[in-house]
């Protein structure tokens, strides 16, 4: 089929069609054609968007007896033509329109989930929405937290700031004003801001509300001493926030489900029954104080391989459970047309011991190994952010999300200490990983109050395929290489030498922290088991 050539390259600003206000292109307005030509046009386009598509391209658009034809650019953007039938004209003027989904930074939140629980990394819980996603996007193998409790590891997230730089010492102690965040950076650019959250975890008053446009944690509800909402309902609050947006705009929507947190028992009956219908134990259902036995019994030695198991499926469960939500979720983003333009991540705050011989056995809070550092971490991008592919054997820290969402976006970047990733994650080039550190936040008792709150708890620095572990308060240490496995090795000199990082990393620790709760924060700390 012959191509043909614009025969003139007169600049025109032509009208758009209605609700695409703002969206404006440059062409060459006049194509002289032969009579009844049949064949393409290659229309060089310049096109300029307000949501920040900016550039040239050069299209081909098929010619024929159709009044319409329809081409997809670069970004996500579509260009629709209208036409008239060669065989009417020999000039033959080309209206083009663009209609495009505003872009969506999605950002996905499971709370308390363990890297190696999911199939996605080969773990025992079956996660069809995350594998869907890591078959089209990018599997981060080593996701790294820098805490063990959701507000320190979501300030991280949001910050870009390790706890000591954020100054958060556990839940409960909000979010300085003067530390920017992430959704600012959105809201300086125009974008809509959106959350809805799982937990008084992240309550309001915790501070990483400030930036968003909507900041929904629901008229919470205690399930026993928890106060939390159940995955559906996170769901159904997000798709309904966008749905109020009216016409759609170009959207932060952060996403946090909490129900992988003990209890476990949000999942639905059915879906519990079938899991766990040949691993059960009278020692454990889910529910919080046979969840809070477990650490107790473990310690005692009185649990048997059977209650262990059926820990492990209550806990897998409701990870599931979590999954499917997550795929409702994007289903409802993806019928919306919130997924043309998208940049999809899923993370979780921190993992949790299961039975583990290191530290506390079960829970979290007072260890930061590899079993609770370790996070899952996928992106999946399309239109702009298309090209996130494959698996990343390299570490990347929560610190260094906000830096590399900026990075992808092609925006400047005045968030925190973390890295700037995109070249990494689009391929373009590596380097190596800075260290990841991370702090324990219990237990709270023996904080100190000359210095920095958390001195005395379980640190660690993972680098180079390695993680040391060090818990002064018991004067013991731990060197684990980051295998599959993970497994425990000696190697002397290496831990003195990840032994002076901490050192120097805990040189620069702020100073005490005082804690100054509302009455409310209080009651919702002991809801959540936080607090005796």
């Amino acid at each position: 089929m012959p191509k043909l050539q614009a025969a003139a390259q007169v600049g025109a600003e032509h009208p758009v069609w209605p609700g695409q206000a703002g969206c404006q292109l440059h062409l060459g307005q006049v194509l002289r054609l032969p009579q009844g030509a049949q064949g393409q046009i290659e229309v060089p386009v310049s096109l300029a968007h307000p949501a920040g598509v900016h550039g040239a391209v050069a299209k081909e658009v098929k010619l024929g007896d159709h009044p319409t034809g329809q081409l997809r650019g670069r970004d996500g953007v579509e260009f629709h033509a209208l036409q008239y039938p060669p065989s009417m004209l020999t000039l033959l003027p080309l209206l083009f329109a663009c209609t495009r989904a505003p872009p969506s930074i999605v950002l996905i939140s499971m709370d308390t989930t363990r890297a190696d629980a999911l199939s996605v990394y080969g773990g025992p819980a079956q996660t069809p929405a995350l594998q869907s996603l890591a078959d089209r996007g990018l599997v981060a193998e080593w996701g790294l937290s820098q805490s063990a409790t959701t507000l320190a590891s979501h300030t991280a997230v949001f910050s870009g700031l390790d706890p000591h730089r954020a100054g958060i010492v556990r839940n409960g102690y909000p979010v300085a004003e003067g530390i920017p965040l992430l959704q600012e950076q959105f809201e300086a650019q125009g974008w809509d801001r959106i959350a809805v959250v799982g937990s008084t975890a992240l309550e309001p008053d915790m501070g990483l509300q400030r930036g968003f446009r909507v900041y929904d944690d629901h008229d919470l509800r205690a399930v026993e001493k928890r106060y939390e909402v159940g995955a559906d309902q996170v769901t159904q609050a997000a798709l309904a926030h966008l749905d109020a947006q009216g016409e759609a705009q170009p959207t932060l929507l952060f996403v946090h489900y909490y129900d992988p947190h003990t209890p476990w028992d949000s999942s639905p009956a059915q879906l519990q029954e079938q899991r766990c219908a040949e691993r059960s134990s009278p020692v454990i259902d889910g529910s919080t104080q046979t969840t809070l036995n477990l650490g107790e019994r473990a310690f005692l030695d009185q649990l048997k391989a059977e209650d262990v198991q059926a820990a492990w499926c209550l806990y897998e469960a409701e990870i599931e459970w979590t999954d499917q939500q997550i795929g409702l979720l994007l289903d409802g983003l993806e019928e919306r047309g919130r997924l043309k333009d998208s940049l999809v991540v899923v993370f979780s705050d921190h993992g949790e011991h299961m039975g583990s011989p290191n530290g506390s056995p079960y829970g979290h809070g007072p260890d930061v190994d590899p079993d609770i550092i370790h996070v899952p971490l996928i992106f999946a991008g399309t239109g702009r952010f298309a090209g996130l592919n494959g698996r990343l054997d390299r570490q990347i820290r929560l610190m260094d999300l906000g830096p590399t969402i900026l990075g992808l976006l092609d925006w400047p970047s005045a968030l925190g200490d973390g890295e700037d990733t995109s070249p990494i994650l689009k391929g373009e080039r590596t380097w190596e990983a800075p260290p990841n550190f991370a702090e324990a936040t219990q237990p709270a008792n023996l904080q100190l109050s000359d210095r920095w709150n958390n001195l005395p708890f379980q640190r660690s620095v993972t680098h180079g395929g390695f993680s040391y572990v060090r818990t002064p308060f018991l004067y013991t240490h731990s060197l684990f290489a980051l295998d599959t496995p993970v497994r425990l090795i000696e190697d002397a000199k290496r831990m003195e030498d990840m032994n002076a990082q901490l050192i120097a990393w805990d040189a620069q620790a702020p100073p005490f922290r005082p804690w100054q709760p509302t009455q409310q924060t209080v009651e919702a700390l002991k809801a959540l088991g936080y607090l005796e």
